[in-house]
């Protein structure tokens, strides 16, 4: 029986993402149909180890399926690769009707950021710090206090970060 198995060497990394595939499939098989999960196929007809790399701007899930086939069956296996961007944009921006008001004052700030896993919030009055999901699109604040705050936001994922201030 065909029997498709393969390893990686890491399953996350940072674009550009270089993994290294070890074919290590049984069963006399003539023919490896794979599917690198970003556009691009190859068939082979070896065991063999290679490279493959990945490329992306935003966080991206890749499934990479090798196909194993004899003259008898195909069998499949899949690994998920998961890439991170190198680079984060940011953007944050707050309704102008709520820039300034009366305490209690509450602010929405609106995310709209790619490539950021995680947003870390000072707004700046000492309160405690807010750690959010980049797919929270919306952080409410109250300020309890009178005063000009400077809000700085810290957008990273495993690959870099970067922080951006506001005021």
């Amino acid at each position: 029986d065909a029997k498709a198995r393969f390893t990686v060497d890491t399953t996350k990394g940072c674009s550009p993402f270089d993994v290294t595939i070890t074919n290590k499939s049984a069963g006399n098989n003539f023919a490896y149909y794979w599917n690198f999960g970003d556009g691009f196929t190859d068939t082979t007809n070896s065991n063999n180890t290679f490279v493959d790399i990945y490329h992306t701007g935003v966080i991206s899930t890749f499934d990479l399926r090798l196909i194993a086939e004899n003259r008898c069956r195909r069998d499949t296996q899949t690994i998920t690769l998961l890439v991170l961007p190198n680079s984060i944009d940011a953007h944050v921006t707050v309704n102008g009707n709520q820039l300034e008001g009366c305490v209690p004052h509450t602010v929405t700030f609106n995310n709209s950021s790619t490539g950021a896993s995680t947003l870390t919030w000072d707004f700046g009055d000492r309160s405690p710090l807010v750690k959010t999901p980049n797919a929270q699109n919306t952080v409410n604040h109250t300020y309890t206090a009178a005063g000009v705050y400077t809000v700085s936001i810290q957008l990273e994922n495993d690959c870099t970060d970067t922080t951006i201030y506001r005021k």
